[in-house]
């Protein structure tokens, strides 16, 4: 039997990895029906920020991946069989399970054991095909669990020392045998944050020599991730971003397209808005919250230039996802856009002047931008005025969707005069400005975008509270 050539059927059998329609199987839409969520504008109020920002850029867009249709073209032929497994290794996702336990010690590290078996297959021919891998930290409570001292004590055992020696050791010739690799996901997937007042209050002791390791195996892994194109990195503190940074070729980052990072260490002050219940107009007054032993000798403030060095070395970006805990400097990024900008923006916690964040949502052609998606959330501005940044954002064609929530102005800078207070740690307000036009350009610009959607019933409901609408 004679076959096209090799390239032919590659680009036909691509087109199985976006066949389907567009969002059901990639975020889990039947899960979602057993909470009586029954359509796809509800649905998508549950979507994580960053994964409601890529929906917007790329899924509503580009379709799903038609995967037992790829898994059956393995069984026709060895040629179908070598085309349809590259395929479905480029939609399909690697993950690795490092489960750890807290308790009244701190935070205790287990691998599960298939981890285990994995990480150490370095010799398999498997490992060339692999193009998507995250490694996930999952930790076994509650985000908000708090009764520490009703957590058992655990130690580790010589065989959980060795296998998370293993891991992190192997790590780096693990990254090298993926010639493949276009994505890499490191996922510590929840914000820790400091209980109460140092009086009487908790905050995590981590192990830090265990975070060490895995800087480390950042820092050796680097210049093996030459083919990266998706980066998602969220760690536990700032200083972890640091060796990456430095080992970091600008080739590597130049080569970066989705860019992800995030800082999980929320203890001390300025971590989070919990601790703001005593807050008033001239301080927020959580002076008192406990740090973690991480906060005490790596402040998240101190080595905030690690996060923004890497993002400004990636200089052809098209989505970008920076959340914070502490409110760190964005005016750090020194970001030239290339070509026409970036495709979606996601920042949390951050302060920034409103020129520079123009310059952001800018392209290197003012004639043309790209930008679908905005999320803003818990953003202050050090100068200028919100409704210059709204304004422009008016001029972007393509902009289809805006969540503004929480924001508003630091108390020190040109523009402080503005800053209005939050009137509380659960208010979520679009924004807190003492100049009206702010608001009334805002509702302006909410306004045309409902109208592109189609009207305010095809347009998501999230995020904020106020509906945007002019007081």
């Amino acid at each position: 039997m004679e076959y096209l050539p090799f390239e032919i059927l590659f680009k036909i059998m691509k087109q199985f990895s976006h066949a389907l329609p567009t969002h059901e199987e990639q975020y889990d839409f039947e899960n979602y029906q057993e909470l009586g969520i029954s359509n796809r504008q509800t649905y998508l109020n549950f979507l994580p920020p960053y994964q409601f920002v890529d929906y917007y850029i790329h899924r509503a867009y580009d379709g799903q991946p038609d995967l037992p249709t790829l898994r059956n073209l393995r069984l026709t032929s060895k040629l179908l069989s070598s085309i349809a497994t590259k395929i479905l290794f480029s939609c399909t996702t690697f993950t690795f399970h490092i489960i750890f336990t807290f308790n009244n010690k701190g935070p205790l590290e287990k691998l599960n054991p298939p981890c285990q078996e994995k990480i150490l297959l370095n010799s398999s021919s498997i490992l060339k095909e692999l193009q998507n891998v995250t490694i996930k930290f999952d930790d076994d409570l509650e985000p908000y669990d708090w009764e520490a001292e009703e957590w058992l004590a655990m130690d580790l055992d010589l065989k959980d020392k060795v296998m998370r020696a293993s891991f992190f050791s192997n790590l780096p010739s693990f990254l090298a045998s993926c010639a493949e690799l276009k994505s890499l996901t490191i996922d510590f997937p929840q914000v820790w944050e400091a209980k109460e007042s140092r009086s009487d209050g908790y905050a995590f002791r981590f192990t830090l020599q265990h975070l060490d390791s895995l800087s480390l195996s950042l820092t050796k892994s680097a210049p093996f991730l030459h083919n990266l194109t998706n980066l998602s990195l969220s760690l536990p503190s700032t200083h972890d971003f640091l060796a990456f940074s430095l080992s970091a070729s600008d080739s590597l980052l130049a080569g970066i397209k989705s860019l992800r990072l995030a800082i999980r260490d929320a203890t001390g002050p300025g971590g989070s808005r919990r601790y703001l219940r005593d807050a008033d107009e001239d301080d927020d007054n959580d002076e008192d919250t406990p740090f973690s032993n991480l906060q005490e000798k790596y402040p998240n403030r101190k080595y905030q230039d690690a996060v923004f060095s890497v993002i400004s070395r990636c200089h052809n970006l098209e989505l970008l996802g920076l959340s914070c805990t502490h409110y760190l400097d964005a005016n750090l990024i020194s970001w030239n856009p290339k070509f026409a900008g970036l495709r979606g923006l996601y920042l949390h916690r951050v302060e920034i002047s409103a020129s520079n964040l123009i310059s952001l949502i800018s392209s290197s052609n003012p004639t043309i931008s790209i930008l679908k998606s905005i999320w803003l959330e818990d953003i202050q501005l050090t100068s200028g005025v919100w409704h210059h940044v709204f304004s422009f954002m008016q001029t972007l064609p393509d902009l289809r969707f805006l969540n503004p929530e929480l924001l508003g102005y630091t108390r020190t800078g040109t523009s402080s005069h503005l800053r209005k207070m939050v009137e509380g740690i659960y208010d979520t307000r679009c924004l807190e400005s003492r100049d009206p036009k702010d608001m009334k350009v805002l509702a302006e610009l909410v306004d045309g975008l409902m109208g592109r959607a189609g009207g305010r019933r095809y347009y998501p409901d999230v995020g904020c509270s106020c509906n945007c609408e002019v007081e």
